[in-house]
């Protein structure tokens, strides 16, 4: 029962689970925004791809984080998420942010794909 409630998700690894891809999305949102002009200064987009690297690992690291958290449930707290949706409020949250964590990776990695087509000079101006 102890090791049961060891691994029972808490404080960080919840909220991380739950909202870290979110954090994640919004801060390469923002960084990429700002690095264009470095970029087009440095020539290359290196460093908008190294943004988008690191912030898409913290994005994979949160929906690890989730998964890893909801599979250490119990059944219970986990809740049967087709029937009745009766289960625990961390089971609903670390659920949740699984499958939110697969869509900010995505828009994580939407937003990158035009960096290896565009020049940087020339989003400066269109952003």
């Amino acid at each position: 029962m102890a090791e049961e409630r060891a691994a029972e998700p808490k404080g960080f690894r919840l909220w991380f689970g739950t909202l870290g891809a979110a954090v994640a999305w919004f801060i390469h949102l923002m960084v990429v925004y700002v690095l264009v002009p470095v970029a087009c200064a440095l020539e290359g987009a290196g460093l908008m791809w190294l943004a988008s690297v690191l912030l898409g690992g913290m994005a994979i690291a949160a929906m690890f984080t989730a998964w890893s958290s909801w599979r250490h449930m119990s059944d219970e707290e986990q809740g049967n998420l087709i029937g009745e949706m009766e289960g625990s409020r961390k089971g609903f949250m670390l659920y949740a942010g699984l499958l939110a964590s697969g869509v900010f990776l995505l828009a994580i990695l939407m937003a990158t794909i035009p960096t290896f087509f565009l020049n940087p000079c020339t989003m400066e101006g269109r952003i």
